[in-house]
């Protein structure tokens, strides 16, 4: 008997990023789950966090999970750039990421079938990780997926 694997909520969330020109448009392909120090801007960071099954013991199936998006500009006092590509990641996300989505990251596919993608406001803040601090845009979202009846995961 087979696994049935979930989907990497996380990569689809990047994989329709990085599909979308619009977000390309201002931030090239610098979508990531990990980022640095040295990261040139502007950028987005994807962060999953832990979700749930959706009716755990009966099915393992249909996953929620809780994800973060993080956008940074160049550096400096770019506060609308910042908030700009938040505001486009999270249009994008909202109005794009639903039904059957297959990407490519890099040489690795991800695949499932995306039920809802809500997202929520955006707080404009500072990341602190850089002296002096540097603008940054984020929100919060809940991805709830499963896996392509045919692939399996």
């Amino acid at each position: 008997m087979s696994l049935t694997l979930l989907p990497h909520a996380s990569r689809l969330v990047i994989g329709c990023l990085l599909d979308a020109e619009e977000v390309r448009d201002i931030c090239d392909d610098r979508i990531v789950s990990d980022g640095s120090e040295n990261q040139q801007g502007p950028w987005v960071r994807v962060t999953q966090f832990p979700g749930r099954i959706i009716q755990p013991g009966a099915h393992y199936w249909l996953e929620q999970t809780l994800f973060q998006v993080d956008c940074r500009g160049a550096g400096g006092n770019d506060r609308k750039i910042a908030h700009d590509l938040a505001e486009t990641c999270r249009a994008v996300l909202a109005q794009r990421l639903r039904g059957s989505v297959s990407y490519t990251i890099g040489s690795s596919p991800v695949d499932g079938v995306v039920s809802m993608c809500e997202v929520g406001g955006i707080a404009d803040t500072e990341d602190e990780a850089f002296q002096p601090a540097r603008p940054m845009s984020r929100f919060d979202g809940v991805l709830t997926a499963h896996p392509e009846p045919t692939v399996g995961s």
